[in-house]
Protein backbone atom coordinates (compact mmCIF):
# COMPACT_ATOMS: atom_id res chain seq x y z
CA UNK A 1 0.00 0.00 0.00
CA UNK A 2 2.90 2.62 0.76
CA UNK A 3 4.47 1.77 -2.92
CA UNK A 4 0.63 2.45 -4.09
CA UNK A 5 1.33 5.94 -2.11
CA UNK A 6 4.38 6.69 -3.24
CA UNK A 7 4.15 5.60 -6.73
CA UNK A 8 0.65 6.53 -7.76
CA UNK A 9 -1.44 9.18 -5.48
CA UNK A 10 1.47 11.40 -4.53
CA UNK A 11 2.62 11.85 -8.23
CA UNK A 12 -1.37 12.16 -9.46
CA UNK A 13 -1.45 14.86 -6.09
CA UNK A 14 1.81 16.56 -7.21
CA UNK A 15 0.68 16.87 -10.87
CA UNK A 16 -2.87 17.75 -9.81
CA UNK A 17 -1.06 21.00 -7.71
CA UNK A 18 1.46 21.92 -10.64
CA UNK A 19 -1.90 22.25 -13.40
CA UNK A 20 -4.04 24.46 -11.10
CA UNK A 21 -1.17 26.26 -9.73
CA UNK A 22 -1.69 25.46 -6.18
CA UNK A 23 0.48 26.35 -3.13
CA UNK A 24 3.02 24.07 -2.71
CA UNK A 25 1.48 22.45 0.84
CA UNK A 26 -1.96 21.84 -0.48
CA UNK A 27 -2.94 18.59 1.40
CA UNK A 28 -6.25 16.79 -1.13
CA UNK A 29 -8.40 13.91 -0.33
CA UNK A 30 -7.73 10.11 0.03
CA UNK A 31 -11.49 8.46 0.20
CA UNK A 32 -11.71 4.81 1.22
CA UNK A 33 -13.81 2.42 1.68
CA UNK A 34 -14.12 0.27 5.08
CA UNK A 35 -11.60 -2.44 4.18
CA UNK A 36 -9.44 -3.12 7.80
CA UNK A 37 -6.13 -2.21 6.18
CA UNK A 38 -7.85 0.96 5.09
CA UNK A 39 -8.02 1.83 8.49
CA UNK A 40 -4.94 0.91 10.22
CA UNK A 41 -3.18 3.43 12.13
CA UNK A 42 0.45 3.64 10.00
CA UNK A 43 -1.80 3.81 7.04
CA UNK A 44 -3.89 6.21 7.79
CA UNK A 45 -0.57 7.98 9.40
CA UNK A 46 1.26 7.53 6.04
CA UNK A 47 -1.66 9.68 3.75
CA UNK A 48 -1.54 12.33 6.27
CA UNK A 49 1.98 12.59 6.35
CA UNK A 50 1.90 12.37 2.59
CA UNK A 51 -0.31 15.44 2.61
CA UNK A 52 -4.01 13.94 2.32
CA UNK A 53 -6.59 14.10 4.35
CA UNK A 54 -8.56 10.23 4.92
CA UNK A 55 -12.10 10.19 4.33
CA UNK A 56 -14.28 6.56 4.59
CA UNK A 57 -17.21 5.33 3.20
CA UNK A 58 -19.72 4.18 5.80
CA UNK A 59 -20.53 0.87 5.82
CA UNK A 60 -23.45 -0.37 3.45
CA UNK A 61 -23.27 2.77 1.50
CA UNK A 62 -20.55 1.30 -1.31
CA UNK A 63 -23.40 0.25 -3.58
CA UNK A 64 -25.05 4.28 -3.04
CA UNK A 65 -21.63 5.85 -3.24
CA UNK A 66 -19.41 3.18 -5.36
CA UNK A 67 -21.52 2.18 -8.03
CA UNK A 68 -18.53 0.72 -10.18
CA UNK A 69 -17.38 -1.07 -7.16
CA UNK A 70 -20.65 -3.17 -7.50
CA UNK A 71 -20.81 -3.26 -10.81
CA UNK A 72 -17.78 -3.55 -13.25
CA UNK A 73 -15.19 -3.38 -10.88
CA UNK A 74 -17.15 -6.61 -8.81
CA UNK A 75 -16.06 -8.28 -12.05
CA UNK A 76 -12.78 -7.20 -12.74
CA UNK A 77 -11.51 -8.17 -9.05
CA UNK A 78 -12.95 -11.62 -9.78
CA UNK A 79 -11.04 -12.23 -12.92
CA UNK A 80 -8.15 -11.01 -11.31
CA UNK A 81 -8.62 -12.49 -8.10
CA UNK A 82 -8.67 -16.27 -10.43
CA UNK A 83 -5.91 -15.05 -12.28
CA UNK A 84 -3.80 -14.35 -9.16
CA UNK A 85 -4.71 -17.62 -7.51
CA UNK A 86 -3.70 -19.61 -10.42
CA UNK A 87 0.19 -17.65 -10.62
CA UNK A 88 0.30 -18.13 -6.69
CA UNK A 89 -0.84 -21.69 -6.50
CA UNK A 90 1.56 -22.46 -9.93
CA UNK A 91 4.37 -20.90 -7.84
CA UNK A 92 3.91 -22.82 -4.86
CA UNK A 93 3.82 -26.12 -6.88
CA UNK A 94 6.98 -25.63 -9.42
CA UNK A 95 8.67 -25.01 -5.79
CA UNK A 96 7.51 -28.10 -3.98
CA UNK A 97 8.32 -30.08 -7.69
CA UNK A 98 12.24 -28.67 -7.00
CA UNK A 99 11.80 -30.42 -3.65
CA UNK A 100 11.63 -27.16 -1.78
CA UNK A 101 10.48 -27.94 1.29
CA UNK A 102 6.98 -26.09 2.55
CA UNK A 103 8.49 -24.19 4.89
CA UNK A 104 11.32 -22.92 2.90
CA UNK A 105 8.74 -21.78 0.27
CA UNK A 106 9.48 -18.05 -1.14
CA UNK A 107 6.57 -16.34 -3.11
CA UNK A 108 7.95 -12.94 -4.51
CA UNK A 109 5.37 -10.10 -3.69
CA UNK A 110 6.89 -6.93 -4.74
CA UNK A 111 5.30 -4.96 -7.40
CA UNK A 112 7.94 -5.98 -9.79
CA UNK A 113 7.22 -9.02 -9.70
CA UNK A 114 3.27 -8.85 -9.31
CA UNK A 115 3.14 -6.07 -12.48
CA UNK A 116 4.27 -9.03 -14.26
CA UNK A 117 1.26 -10.87 -13.39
Amino acid sequence: MKEWLKLIAIPYKLKQIEEHKLKDDQRALLIFDCWAKHKTEWWIKACKDAGFEVVFVPGGYTGTLQPLDVSINRKYKRVLTAGFNVWLTEEILLQLKNNIPLNKIDIQDSMPILKVF
